[in-house]
Parts: structure tokens; C-alpha cells; sequence
């Protein structure tokens, strides 16, 4: 019931941890929507910016995640470094979730994906996780070869490999968020790509549906796009279920908050709890 942990985003767990929101406490104290009405005046041109191509190193964004309102961890999304991996250019992305005091009673989660994210052409060309969920771990690297249309999977912990073949270009599930934050978007548009999950590769579509302004309790107050992502699979802010993501209109795109129902068990939330880097 939680092995579909944190891939957040956001990623997350399908009843712990998970970097989403919750449909029945969206409007907690932590963040707050405006009524329908007010909607649609919100959002003026000034308040849309273009999105910035360039990742900020050292950008670090932690957020809670909650269960039916219930706080159960902690995710983190960070831009670590910037270094060279086969004479690219590449940014180190970290994604970390991990279950609080209250859940590790009853099912420990610790886990740690990187994605090296090519700085130009802004696929990964490598990917790592290394996840302790309950009694399950993994230790897993991916290299992924655009040129030649194949993914390099090594399981660190059996000694297993394999190739999968890929479409160029696809992404994984730390670096497919970091890339919708770099390009420009409106309200309406559907943006498809191809991630690579678990050695298969899938689908994607992001809807852009609206403006929103939501304010979070200790940072502030935010012009976002809702979105929501259509995936058959579960990755960090991403999910078979019903939800959405909240993404700042600034040029920094930042997600702020999100929401996934995950039937029956009800639904995760994910919350922006501290900015640091930016």
C-alpha cells in the first residue's frame, strides 16, 4: 500500500510520502485559493513572466507532505551543482523524500534520486536512485545514450543490467519537472513528452488549465498556472490518480503545492515549506 512512494513528484508514496497535495484539506491553513469568482481577474500580462532557461545552482525547495491532513515526511528538490559528465555540461538535480517520526513506525522511508541534467540540450544523461522503503531497497544507475536510442540500466544491489530502448530527448522522473520549469507555457496549452520509469518508457502530458493566486503560511503570497499532469505512471508530482500542480507565473516557475488522490486511501498533499538558494 506505500510502495508507491515518493517518484515526488511529486513523487511520493500512494499513502505516505508522495510530493502532491490532498483534495479535501487543499484549503488548510497552509495554503489558501481564492473563491471562483475572483478568479479571473487575478492574472494580468505583467504577471506572466518567461520562464528562465538557466537552473539556479544551489536552489533548494523542502516541502511537507501530508495525509488527509495528517504530516507524514518531508521531500526535498535540489539543484546541487553544476559539473562535467562525458565533456557535457551538466546540472547534479537531488530529490529526496523521507518519512517523519509518526510514519516510520509503521513503514521507514529514506530516498535519494539524482538526475544529471544536460545543461544545453537539457535531457539527463544519467540517472540514480537509491530508495529504502519498509523492507524494500534499491540501489539503481541509468546511463541514458540520446545518440544511439538506449537507456544502460545497472542494479547496484543484484549486479542485473539492461537495455531498454528510449526516444531521444526522454526524460526521467527528477529531470522531467526541472525541464517544463524552463520553457514557456500558457493556459490551454498540452505539453507531451516521453520519461523513462522504471526501465519503460511512458507517456506524459502536461495541461495547463488556469490561474490561480494561493497563499502559503511563512512564504508568501503567488501568481501559478494550475496544472495537471496526465502520466501512466507515478512520479514526483505525478500520478495515475486525479490531481494538480501549482507553479509559480515568475520566471522561476516554482511548484509550490500540489494535490493527488489516491483512491481509496484518500489523498496526499505537498506543500512548499522552505525556499533556500534563490
Amino acid at each position: 500500500m506505500f510502495k508507491s512512494n515518493f517518484y515526488l513528484q511529486l513523487t511520493a508514496y500512494s499513502l505516505s510520502l508522495f510530493l502532491t497535495g490532498c483534495a479535501a484539506n487543499i484549503h488548510m491553513q497552509m495554503v489558501r485559493l481564492p473563491d471562483a469568482e475572483h478568479r479571473t481577474r487575478l492574472i494580468s500580462p505583467e504577471d506572466i513572466k518567461p520562464s528562465v532557461r538557466l537552473l539556479t545552482v544551489g536552489e533548494k525547495l523542502t516541502y511537507q507532505i501530508s495525509w488527509n491532513g495528517i504530516p507524514v515526511g518531508y521531500a526535498t528538490l535540489s539543484v546541487e551543482k553544476l559539473e562535467k559528465l562525458n565533456g557535457r555540461d551538466v546540472y547534479v538535480l537531488v530529490s529526496t523524500a523521507r518519512s517523519n517520526e509518526f510514519l516510520s513506525k509503521i513503514y521507514r522511508i529514506e530516498d535519494v534520486y539524482r538526475s544529471y541534467l544536460d545543461a544545453e540540450k537539457l535531457y539527463p544523461l544519467k540517472f540514480e536512485k537509491n530508495t529504502k522503503d519498509g523492507r524494500h531497497t534499491s540501489n539503481d544507475v541509468v546511463e541514458l545514450d540520446h545518440d544511439n536510442r538506449v537507456a544502460h540500466y545497472t542494479s547496484l544491489k543484484s549486479g542485473e543490467k539492461k537495455d531498454v530502448g528510449i526516444t531521444p530527448g526522454i526524460q526521467d522522473i527528477v529531470s522531467c519537472l526541472y525541464y517544463f520549469r524552463t520553457i514557456d507555457f500558457k493556459v490551454g496549452d498540452k505539453l507531451p513528452t516521453k520519461v523513462y520509469v522504471r526501465e519503460k518508457s511512458y507517456d506524459l502530458l502536461i495541461n495547463v488549465q488556469g490561474y490561480e493566486r494561493a497563499s502559503i503560511n511563512g512564504i508568501g503570497e503567488f501568481y501559478v498556472f494550475k496544472i495537471h499532469p496526465v502520466a501512466s505512471f507515478k512520479g514526483i508530482f505525478m500520478s495515475r490518480g486525479n490531481g494538480w500542480i501549482l507553479v509559480t507565473t515568475d520566471q522561476r516557475r516554482l511548484p509550490i503545492a500540489a494535490m493527488i488522490k489516491v483512491t481509496p486511501f484518500g489523498s496526499i498533499t505537498c506543500v512548499l515549506e522552505k525556499i533556500e538558494g534563490i
